[in-house]
């Protein structure tokens, strides 16, 4: 078995990147088109089977029928269905690379990983495409336009919160960490801050 990484010295392999996406390839293709609760059944099922792999046991804590049904995925929101989706491919990604599956990842380690591996890329692309006026919204700010790259041009609401405010200042300023989002300022001398 190999050991686990730290994440300040995170590296992503060539042929772990190649096995997870062949991994994620082979779940959209047996789902019939965008179907989250299918990629979330075959997530569930990637995952047990890993950790039976490893432990040469049936491994219930990693079995997630019960917090499907406990959470009502067959019939939960799509925004709720995304998100969950989302966390269980990360875990397979985190399990691929190696990483603590109990604990959070840093943003980059994160950012690493959406960038290296599409499917979780598309599952991102589609909620802010869906969802980012709601999203955006809850963080004080409304779209005011797109770039061609896809990314989003942003303006803080007039009646925007503190409370929505301060948790937008808080995404962006990991956002900037990570070199994928330039903040201009409202002023009018051009400065990028």
């Amino acid at each position: 078995m190999r050991k686990l990484k730290k994440q300040s010295k995170f590296i992503m392999e060539t042929k772990d990147i190649e096995m997870l996406n062949r991994g994620f390839e082979i779940i959209e293709n047996n789902a019939t088109g965008f179907d989250l609760r299918s990629y979330n059944r075959q997530l569930n099922n990637l995952i047990r089977l890993y950790f039976e792999k490893v432990t040469g046991a049936k491994n219930d804590a990693y079995d997630f029928t019960d917090f499907d049904k406990k959470q009502d995925l067959e019939n939960a929101k799509e925004l709720t269905l995304i998100n969950v989706v989302y966390e269980k491919a990360l875990m397979v990604c985190k399990l691929g690379f190696c990483l603590n599956i109990e604990k959070d990842i840093e943003w980059e380690t994160e950012y690493k990983m959406i960038k290296a591996i599409p499917f979780l890329e598309k599952l991102i692309k589609y909620k802010m495409e869906k969802y980012g006026n709601k999203i955006l919204g809850d963080m004080g700010l409304e779209i005011k336009g797109r770039t061609s790259d896809g990314g989003v041009i942003t303006q803080q609401k007039e009646n925007a919160t503190a409370e929505e405010i301060q948790k937008g200042e808080e995404i962006f300023k990991d956002l900037k960490k990570s070199g994928d989002v330039i903040i201009l300022s409202n002023n009018t001398d051009g400065k990028i801050n």
